[in-house]
């Protein structure tokens, strides 16, 4: 989950989390139906974000690839952001099949 930690903030900030991208997530089942009422209990944009991510990375799954993918799919982020995320993801495949 570090990758996730490194984009934290950007993601907070800069990205809408709680509409398409939290279906898509919960469609997958990296997230919960139940987790939707948590997060939506914060009313600003940036603490809902923050919920989402917090919750991404207390998952066993890959949460980073998921999100990574349902970021792709959606309209939510930045295409710099999305390069960013997608090269971070190609350096972890790279040292993982080096070792």
């Amino acid at each position: 989950h570090q990758r996730l930690y490194n984009f934290y903030d950007k993601i907070i900030q800069d990205t809408v989390l709680d509409k398409d991208v939290l279906d898509l997530l919960i469609s997958r089942c990296i997230l919960r139906i139940e987790d939707r009422e948590e997060i939506e209990q914060y009313p600003r944009l940036s603490d809902r974000n923050k919920c989402i991510l917090d919750l991404l990375i207390q998952r066993p799954e890959d949460s980073y690839r998921v999100l990574l993918e349902v970021l792709k799919e959606t309209s939510s982020c930045s295409e710099d952001l999305l390069e960013c995320m997608e090269s971070q993801q190609l350096s972890h495949y790279e040292a993982d099949s080096n070792s």
